[in-house]
């Protein structure tokens, strides 16, 4: 197990860049939610495929440490409320937030058409309206 240490932080460097994409691995009732969602990126055959669900503490220490969240305590995304999408061209991911601004903002209107209304026991929250940088998340809560 190599550990890594940088800015103060120690993590499995290993555990900390795997990727979970599993929606069995969130919350129960978001199951449902999260397939609705890749269903109406399929249906509109946007470039936007869902990217992360579950992330343990290492990857989120890691991401931290990376500049990729805010947080470095667990956040939403160990909580099993949250989900990332992000625009994928071929088999790469591409994070170009201005490249991509219209994709992500239609993915948003027909996810809050679509499936918002579909699931009223589920508030879908999108990190962009939330703090107005973050595209690619989506953060649930039961009510």
């Amino acid at each position: 197990m190599t550990k890594l240490k940088r800015n103060d932080l120690v993590y499995n460097r290993k555990k900390a860049q795997r990727v979970c994409r599993d929606i069995d691995k969130l919350e129960k009732e978001l199951r449902p939610v999260v397939r609705s969602m890749v269903k109406v990126a399929e249906i509109y055959d946007l470039e936007i495929e869902l990217f992360e669900t579950w992330r343990s503490d290492d990857r989120q220490m890691w991401c931290f440490d990376m500049g990729y969240s805010k947080t470095m305590k667990k956040g939403q995304h160990g909580k099993r409320l949250a989900v990332d999408f992000v625009i994928k061209i071929g088999k790469g991911w591409r994070w170009d937030y201005k490249k991509d601004e219209f994709q992500y903002r239609l993915f948003n209107f027909l996810v809050m058409h679509h499936v918002a209304s579909k699931y009223p026991y589920v508030q879908i929250r999108w990190g962009f309206k939330m703090w107005g940088w973050d595209m690619p998340h989506y953060q649930f809560k039961i009510l």
